[in-house]
């Protein structure tokens, strides 16, 4: 999965086949701009994810 790139589809069975599973918990917008929080399993380590996102039309630039 390349760096900053949240995934969708099928690429969640992906990451739930190499140990790496979350749950998003808040997605907050204002304007093109896009912040996540979410928890999960990273190797066995209970960890956070936080992601901030640029929207250009329909593309995460």
């Amino acid at each position: 999965m390349a760096r900053g790139v949240w995934p969708d589809g099928d690429k969640w069975e992906t990451l739930k086949k190499s140990g790496i599973s979350a749950t998003m918990h808040r997605l907050i917008s204002e304007g093109n701009i896009v912040s996540t929080a979410s928890e999960g399993e990273f190797s066995g380590d209970h960890v956070a994810f936080y992601d901030l996102f640029r929207l250009d039309g329909d593309k995460i630039v």
